[in-house]
């Protein structure tokens, strides 16, 4: 577990705060799909990192060679990816990113459905 040590002297006291890499979102699912859309849903991580969550990066991809990479508000725990493929399948992953740190990715696999359905 990576950690970071913020030293501030306030008054003449030193304070120590210590900030860690948040554990990965909770649950990451997915609520429906069209032939050019997935939606998606997750829930906060268990464990910040003793730093506020700042924002979520979701990222997605057709093959895994090339990702598209959204930054979301740390409010948001939804989302639809549009202007997909039909019939294609995608890789979706989200991390959690704290002020220093961001989580381990959670992934998931999904195909759009066909043209027309």
């Amino acid at each position: 577990m990576r950690r970071h040590v913020i030293i501030k002297r306030i008054n003449s006291v030193t304070c120590f705060s210590f900030s860690e890499e948040p554990s990965p979102v909770a649950q990451f699912i997915i609520q429906g799909t069209t032939s050019t859309t997935v939606s998606l849903e997750w829930t906060q991580p268990v464990n910040s990192g003793r730093s506020t969550i700042k924002n979520y990066v979701l990222k997605y991809s057709e093959d895994e060679l090339v990702w598209i990479a959204i930054e979301l508000k740390a409010e948001k725990t939804n989302y639809v990816v549009s202007g997909l493929n039909p019939y294609t399948e995608y890789t979706f992953e989200i991390k959690a990113v704290n002020e220093h740190f961001s989580s381990k990715a959670k992934k998931l696999k999904k195909k759009t459905n066909e043209a027309g359905m």
